[in-house]
């Protein structure tokens, strides 16, 4: 109750999926910042209390499906990857490796249209 979230081993990632878990487990919104603020269970449980006494119980929006008839934004992640292909585009140090069989006749105008 009184371990330290960080010396135990825990990361920014582990943080994300525990306070995750929280908000699907207590049905509240609380940021990953709380963590960092208080890594002891002990001192989480002191927090998600006050949350909990001071508001109401807050559900997050629902994940929307968006239009797939055109152009749709890149991700962060992809947009990362994007400007860091654009500052070097020599370095294949983020390609990925792939294989496939494909059965079939071949169209070719399908593999060189954007």
């Amino acid at each position: 109750m009184h371990d330290n979230f960080f010396q135990l081993g825990g990361d920014s990632l582990i943080a994300t999926q525990l306070i995750s878990r929280v908000r699907k487990l207590f049905q509240v919104e609380l940021p990953v910042r709380i963590v960092f603020d208080a890594p002891t269970v002990g001192a989480m449980a002191l927090r998600l209390e006050e949350v909990l006494r001071g508001r109401p119980q807050i559900q997050s929006p629902p994940i929307l499906p968006v239009p797939r008839d055109g152009e749709l934004v890149l991700s962060f992640g992809q947009e990362r990857l994007w400007g860091i292909q654009q500052l070097d585009p020599q370095n294949h140090a983020y390609n990925s490796t792939l294989s496939l069989r494909l059965t079939g006749p071949l169209k070719k105008d399908a593999l060189v249209r954007r």
